[in-house]
């Protein structure tokens, strides 16, 4: 279904590539958003679920779908608001992604295990780069 790649220079311990979320398909508090939006996400295998930055939810004028408990940030359980949206990676489109909205800083989302787990992933250095490949099939 298509593949999303990403080279960086350097040997990387943390991959921040550009995604795309589209929110056209979902409610939001906003009349006419943009269908798509392109955003900082950090790949984060240790992310149960995909996390999209207050400051995000408020920009594309999400309205919450649904509320759930999660834990991460700092060990403690909290309760925050999920939001319907699809993921787009390059021509690979991942639909109503189930996110939620947690405080994140330098970066717009975190895609979590979720949509990791929807295709294949690999992180490999090749002659001291890093390069990231996701693939749907």
């Amino acid at each position: 279904m298509g593949k999303f790649q990403f080279h960086s220079k350097g040997i990387s311990d943390r991959i921040v590539t550009p995604c795309t979320l589209d929110v056209s398909d979902y409610e939001t508090s906003i009349e006419k958003p943009k269908s798509e939006e392109v955003v900082k996400a950090l790949w984060d295998t240790g992310s149960t679920v995909t996390v999209l930055s207050e400051i995000l939810v408020q920009r594309l004028g999400l309205i919450p779908s649904d509320i759930c408990r999660v834990s991460g940030w700092d060990g403690n359980p909290i309760t925050t608001n999920t939001y319907n949206i699809d993921v787009v990676l390059g021509e690979t489109r991942i639909e109503f992604v189930n996110a939620v909205r947690g405080p994140l800083k330098n970066i717009d989302m975190i895609i979590g295990m979720d949509v990791i787990s929807q295709g294949d992933f690999h992180i490999t250095h090749p002659s001291y780069t890093t390069m990231l490949e996701f693939e749907v099939k």
